[in-house]
């Protein structure tokens, strides 16, 4: 039996965790040691609620694999056992990339906290970096034949020794959405999750202090030195970020007053939260932000009236209650007798 699904970070909307036609979920959760994807636990209880098998995986930044190992895993607490969890290896914002021992190191750390065993994502072409894993951990390999957007598998073309079989294959990201087939039945799945097959505990960490939110400007400097890359993949990399950074990059651009619109509006939609950790992230930008915030809650509601054929400019004021000079002041209107349907008057 064979299985298909999606994997989804923050940039996918919760919605489409509760796709239908698929039977798994992998959720991202976290990155290094300071990113929480703020939209995991709705994907996570959103593809539950529609009866899905999960996963949930981890981002490797390659700093100190225990430290990532623990982020992951006390971020998770409530996974644990119910969904299979994964490590993503990968080169982009990974300062280990070609580190044959930092993959054991991490997953060890997740056992020993756990007793289950991450399974590895990693493209085709670098499955030597992983290869000590083959005897614990299933593999997740990333390799696109066509990158066809639709649901199509296409012939399996790549080698997966020391593994003698994949268990998942990412087969595409066309259309903007990862599509995976796992060589699993649904019991394979929840053995992998939870091989004891008990509910089990986890086993408790003395947790660091949340690591401080990173500022969007010290993102946009990693941005301009081409750390995220560009296009979907800088869109993928930065997350909910994404706008606020490209905010920032505009404003150094020269577009000053846009940049601190969408950084307004960002705010009000609650991507940077409240108090410290907007002040925290929003940096330089905290104070021209909440000012443009206060207007736009403090501002006049505005309305307008668009002239129909025949309406005069004392009739317009009648039917809306208001003074013909006063219409015509707020207007600017220099002629009075000089109205054209489908003008819009604010009144």
């Amino acid at each position: 039996m064979t299985l298909l699904g999606i994997d989804i970070a923050s940039h996918q909307s919760v919605e489409v965790a509760g796709m239908d036609g698929i039977d798994f979920v992998i959720v991202k959760a976290t990155q290094g040691t300071w990113y929480t994807n703020p939209d995991g636990d709705k994907q996570y209880q959103t593809a539950k609620a529609k009866g899905r098998l999960l996963g949930s995986y981890h981002y490797a930044e390659g700093g100190d694999p225990v430290a990532e190992a623990n982020f992951f895993v006390d971020s998770i607490q409530g996974y644990i056992k119910e969904a299979t969890l994964w490590l993503d290896w990968e080169q982009g914002e990974n300062k280990a990339w070609g580190n044959t021992n930092w993959c054991r190191a991490f997953v060890n750390h997740v056992y020993a906290r756990t007793g289950v065993w991450c399974g590895i994502y990693v493209q085709a072409s670098a499955l030597n970096q992983v290869a000590n894993l083959a005897s614990d951990c299933p593999l997740w390999i990333a390799g696109y034949p066509t990158n066809d957007p639709g649901w199509t598998v296409p012939t399996f073309m790549y080698s997966t020794a020391p593994w003698p079989v994949y268990t998942i294959w990412q087969f595409t990201s066309g259309g903007k959405l990862d599509k995976n087939i796992a060589n699993l039945t649904a019991a394979d799945w929840k053995r992998i999750a939870d091989p004891k097959g008990n509910p089990g505990t986890v086993t408790t960490t003395t947790k660091a202090p949340a690591a401080a939110p990173r500022s969007l400007d010290s993102l946009a400097n990693e941005v301009n030195l081409g750390t995220y890359g560009d296009g979907d993949e800088r869109k993928q990399k930065l997350g909910s970020m994404y706008n606020g950074v490209q905010a920032v990059v505009n404003h150094r651009a020269g577009y000053t007053s846009q940049a601190i619109e969408d950084l307004a509006n960002e705010t009000i939609a609650g991507v940077y939260g409240d108090g410290e950790r907007r002040k925290q992230i929003l940096g330089g930008f905290y104070g021209p932000v909440q000012e443009r915030i206060n207007a736009k809650f403090n501002a006049p509601q505005v309305r307008t009236y668009t002239v129909k054929s025949g309406d005069t400019l004392s009739g317009i004021a009648a039917k809306l209650g208001i003074g013909t000079n006063e219409l015509i002041n707020k207007n600017g209107i220099s002629n009075p007798d000089l109205i054209f349907a489908g003008q819009v008057l604010q009144y």
